[in-house]
């Protein structure tokens, strides 16, 4: 019995010590997101509603769950993003991007088929679109 009050005593301590460690370096717990993982796990949607909206432009086919799934996550991981990030003005101009982005995906989602003439015309305004978006998030990147 002593040696578990021991135990239980040493590990008091060494918790103790732990906490004040973590205090002294002023560490977040590892759960908290980090920037350069959110805008990581970002960029891979993004990648992913570039291929969903080329399938849409060029063949017309879209998979609606697949896009409803990639907008939920781009919405909740810019959402995020854009509280760790300490620049308010940077934060709106990377949410107007994405909300512009989003907007006009789900416009060309619900178009009935796009004609052969203006295809390159809207796939390149859709790509001005995500390069603005994939700019904000390479700045985020850089910085880090």
């Amino acid at each position: 019995n002593k040696d578990d009050e021991n135990n239980s005593y040493e590990n008091d301590i060494l918790k103790n010590e732990l906490d004040q460690l973590l205090d002294d370096f002023n560490l977040e717990e590892t759960n908290t997101p980090s920037k350069h993982g959110v805008s990581f796990e970002l960029s891979n949607q993004l990648d992913d509603l570039k291929i969903i909206m080329h399938n849409k432009i060029f063949n017309n086919e879209v998979d609606k769950v697949q896009l409803k799934e990639v907008c939920l996550n781009i919405v909740n991981d810019s959402t995020i993003l854009i509280n760790l990030i300490e620049d308010e003005d940077f934060g709106r101009s990377i949410k107007q991007s994405i909300v512009k982005l989003l907007a006009f995906s789900n416009v060309i989602a619900k178009h009935d088929e796009i004609p052969s003439s203006k295809k390159e015309l809207i796939n390149n305004r859709f790509l001005e679109h995500l390069d603005s978006t994939c700019n904000f998030i390479d700045q985020i990147l850089i910085n880090i």
